[in-house]
């Protein structure tokens, strides 16, 4: 047996508390929209107008939101919120690396990886809500 290591260990389980809506309502998206909108480009009248995190600051709390979104991501596979090893556990487990990308982005100042990165965490998102958005609802 490997040092430090007991076959009488505990094991430490992980299960819901509250719904996956709550997760994603109060959690998810709020840290997913930050990641959206934290650099845009807008056209009107007066010309372009283009919005970035200004300060190391600003582009911190956006690396914040996007390390709240991937590890927010995981409560999706505890047990009473997981719906499948299958498609669930695959989009759950992209959107954990997207969110991780997208920290990264910002860690970089890299303004048009957050876009780009975003897009990703978009699609991930969408995929996941075709297939399982009615199914979780029906749950509330």
């Amino acid at each position: 047996m490997a040092f430090g290591c007991s076959a009488s260990e505990p094991k430490t389980e992980f299960k819901a508390v509250t719904t996956t809506q709550d997760v994603m309502a109060g959690l998810m998206d709020p840290a997913a929209q930050t990641v959206w909108k934290a650099v845009a480009t807008s056209v009107d009248e007066k010309g372009v107008h283009e919005t970035k995190p200004q300060t190391k600051e600003e582009w911190q709390q956006l690396a914040f939101a996007a390390r709240g979104l991937a590890e927010s991501s995981t409560l999706l596979l505890y047990e009473g919120r997981i719906e499948d090893h299958g498609d669930w556990e695959k989009f759950t487990k992209e959107l954990t690396a997207k969110a991780l990308d997208a920290a990264k982005a910002a860690e970089d100042q890299d303004a048009e990886k957050v876009v780009s990165v975003g897009g990703d965490i978009y699609e991930v998102c969408s995929k996941c809500h075709q297939g399982y958005l009615d199914k979780v609802m029906a749950k509330r």
